[in-house]
C-alpha cells in the first residue's frame, strides 16, 4: 500500500490518493517520516496532491528530508510557483524552518533566482529576510555570490515596501567578516576601484540603476565622488594577491627545508649510534699500526665499539667529526624554522641558508669517508674513478653558488656592518673634537679670568 502512496505522489494522482485513502483511512500515518509523500508532489509540483496532503496531514509542512529540508525547501529550488504558494497556505511559519545548512526556503530561493517564487514568500513573511544562514551570510550576501542580482534587488524592493523604516538596517547587515552587501558588491571589482553603486551600474539597466540607487539612499555614491579616501570594501589589491604568492612560495620553501632538516638529523643520528662497518659483538683485541711506520700491537676493543674506529682511526676521526657537525647544524635549522625564522629579512636568509650548506657539505663528507673506508681491492678503481669524477663537478657547484651568494653577502656586510663601523668612528672622532674643543674653550675662559684678575 505505502508503494502505490509513492507512486500517486510521483505521477500527482489525487485521485488515486483519495482512492487510497479510503481503503486505508490510516494510509497517511504509516508513511516514511524523512520522505513523506509531501517531499515527492512538492519537488514534482503537483499542487492538487499538495493540497489535498496538506488538508489532510498539515503537520508534513514541518516535515525534513534526510537533507534537512521541508516541502517548501523543494518546491523553492524548483521554481513551483503554485505549489509554494499552496504550502504557505498550509503553514506560512515553513519559511523561518532551516535545512541542515541552516538555509531557509527564501534562501534557496534567492540562490537559485526562483524570482516568482521569491515575490510570493517574501509577500507572505518578509521577516524571514532577516534571518542568517548558518554560514552567518545575510541574504543579500547569498544573492551576490550566486549572481542573482535580480532576486537581490527584487528582495531590497519587499523590504522597502512591507518595512521602509528598517530598509537601511537591513542593507547594512553584516556577515562573519563584517562586510555589508554594499562591501562585497565593491570587492567583486576591487582592483578597478568600483564602489557597490559602480557595480550597480555596469550591471543594471538605467531604469533598474535609478530604483536601486534611490533604494539604497544618499549614502552610494561612485568611486570618482569619494575624494582622499579607499572603499572599505576593497580590502585586496592585485599587490595583495602578489604578497600571497610570494608569502606562499616562501612557505613552501620553509617546509622543504624542514624536512631536509629533519631527514638530515635522523640520518646523523642513526649514523652515530650504528656506525659503518657495524660495532663489535664482544670483547677482545686487535692487532694494528699506529700508524705506518709503527711496530704492530695489540688493541683491546670492548663490545658496542665502533669496527671502524680500530680498523680505519683516521676515517673515524673524520667521520665521527663531521657527523656530530651535520647533526648540530640540522638541529639548528630546525631551531630557526620552529622559532620562526623566515625569508622576509636577508640576515635570516643568510643565517638558515649557511645552516642548510653546512648541514648539506657535512653528508658530503661523511658519505665520502665511509665510501674510502670500506672499499675493497676489488672496488679500488671504481673509488678513484668516481671520486675524479665528483669531486670537480661538486667543486664546481659549490663555487658557482658561492658566486651566486658572495655579491649579496658582501653587500650586506658593505650596508650593515662596514658602514656601521665607519658611522661608530666618525661619532666617536666628533665627540673626542668636540671633547677637545670643549675643553679648549674652557681653558681660554680661564685665563681670560686670570687676565682681568690681575
Amino acid at each position: 500500500m505505502e508503494g502505490k502512496l509513492h507512486e500517486a505522489a510521483i505521477t500527482g494522482d489525487a485521485l488515486e490518493l483519495d482512492r487510497l485513502i479510503k481503503e486505508d483511512p490510516d494510509i497517511l500515518s504509516g508513511a516514511a517520516a524523512e520522505e513523506t509523500p509531501l517531499h515527492i508532489a512538492a519537488q514534482l509540483g503537483h499542487t492538487e496532491f499538495v493540497a489535498m496532503i496538506g488538508i489532510l496531514k498539515p503537520e508534513f509542512a514541518h516535515a525534513k528530508n534526510s537533507e534537512g529540508q521541508c516541502p517548501l525547501h523543494l518546491a523553492s529550488a524548483k521554481g513551483h510557483v503554485e505549489t509554494a504558494a499552496k504550502l504557505l497556505e498550509i503553514n506560512s511559519d515553513v519559511c523561518f524552518v532551516h535545512d541542515r545548512d541552516g538555509r531557509t526556503p527564501l534562501h534557496i530561493a534567492a540562490m537559485k533566482g526562483r524570482i516568482q517564487v521569491l515575490e510570493k514568500l517574501a509577500e507572505k513573511k518578509i521577516k524571514a529576510a532577516w534571518v542568517l544562514a548558518d554560514c552567518g551570510q545575510p541574504i543579500l550576501h547569498l544573492c551576490a555570490n550566486h549572481n542573482q542580482f535580480d532576486a537581490l534587488k527584487l528582495i531590497i524592493e519587499r523590504v522597502k515596501d512591507k518595512a521602509p523604516e528598517k530598509l537601511v538596517e537591513f542593507v547594512n547587515l553584516k556577515d562573519d567578516d563584517d562586510n555589508t552587501i554594499l562591501h562585497l558588491l565593491a570587492a567583486r571589482a576591487q582592483y578597478q576601484g568600483f564602489t557597490a553603486l559602480d557595480v550597480l551600474h555596469q550591471n543594471c539597466g538605467p531604469l533598474d540603476r535609478m530604483r536601486i540607487k534611490y533604494l539604497l539612499g544618499e549614502r552610494a555614491k561612485r568611486a570618482t565622488n569619494i575624494r582622499g579616501s579607499k572603499s572599505y570594501g576593497i580590502k585586496r589589491s592585485m599587490w595583495d594577491l602578489l604578497f600571497e604568492r610570494k608569502n606562499a612560495e616562501k612557505s613552501e620553501t620553509r617546509d622543504t627545508l624542514m624536512v631536509v632538516a629533519i631527514l638530515i638529523a635522523t640520518v646523523t643520528f642513526q649514523a652515530q649510534i650504528n656506525p659503518p662497518g657495524g660495532v663489535w659483538q664482544q670483547d677482545g683485541t686487535i692487532t694494528r699500526k699506529k700508524f705506518a711506520s709503527d711496530q704492530p700491537e695489540e688493541v683491546m676493543y670492548y663490545a658496542g665499539q665502533s669496527v671502524m674506529a680500530f680498523n680505519h682511526p683516521s676515517s673515524y676521526s673524520w667521520f665521527i667529526t663531521f657527523n656530530i657537525v651535520g647533526f648540530v647544524a640540522s638541529l639548528i635549522l630546525i631551531l630557526l624554522l620552529v622559532s620562526g625564522f623566515t625569508f622576509r629579512r636577508k640576515v635570516s636568509t643568510l643565517a638558515l641558508t649557511v645552516t642548510t650548506w653546512i648541514a648539506i657539505m657535512s653528508m658530503l663528507v661523511i658519505f665520502s669517508v665511509t665510501f674510502s673506508s670500506l672499499k675493497s681491492e676489488n672496488t679500488r678503481d671504481v673509488h678513484s674513478t668516481s671520486t675524479w669524477i665528483v669531486s670537480p663537478l661538486w667543486l664546481a657547484l659549490i663555487i658557482l653558488l658561492a658566486l651566486s651568494v658572495l655579491p649579496s653577502g658582501i653587500k650586506y656586510i658593505w650596508m650593515h656592518v662596514y658602514k656601521g663601523i665607519i658611522r661608530s668612528v666618525k661619532r666617536g672622532f666628533k665627540h673626542l673634537f668636540c671633547c677637545l674643543c670643549f675643553r679648549k674653550s674652557r681653558e681660554e675662559d680661564s685665563e681670560g679670568r686670570n687676565d682681568v684678575n690681575v
